[in-house]
């Protein structure tokens, strides 16, 4: 894949999360351009204006994280392929939709961070 093709894939699909985001919560998203090489000035896409975010909001999450996700747990020594995260996320798709529940993968890596992954298109 060549560099401008690249580019034009990441552009393309950061205009696609902000469209989505737009169609599903009504606030306004921009893309922020990020220059080859350049030090990177903020996120790739962001809301328009920024709204107070209520205090609190981590046990929020995580207690939706707790209490309506089917969780797929994975360690590995090595770094886990996209592919495989996708995998684990759809191994109890059926079982978990069945409960009412999203399915979630969280994995770690030997001396890595815990990662929490799911599908946005779930949320939406």
């Amino acid at each position: 894949m060549t560099g401008k093709h690249s580019r034009t894939k990441g552009a393309s699909f950061e205009r696609e999360i902000a469209r989505l985001l737009k169609e599903h919560t009504g606030r306004d998203f921009r893309r922020n351009p990020q220059g080859a090489g350049a030090a990177r000035q903020g996120p790739d896409i962001q809301p328009v204006e920024r709204m107070e975010v209520p205090q609190g909001m981590n046990q929020i999450v995580l207690m939706w994280l707790a209490n309506a996700t089917w969780l797929e747990l994975k360690r590995r020594g090595t770094q886990l392929p996209t592919a495989e995260i996708e995998k684990a996320i759809e191994q109890d798709r059926e079982s978990a939709e069945d409960r009412g529940l999203m399915p979630v993968a969280i994995w770690k890596r030997d001396r890595g961070k815990i990662v929490v992954a799911f599908c946005l298109e779930d949320l939406l």
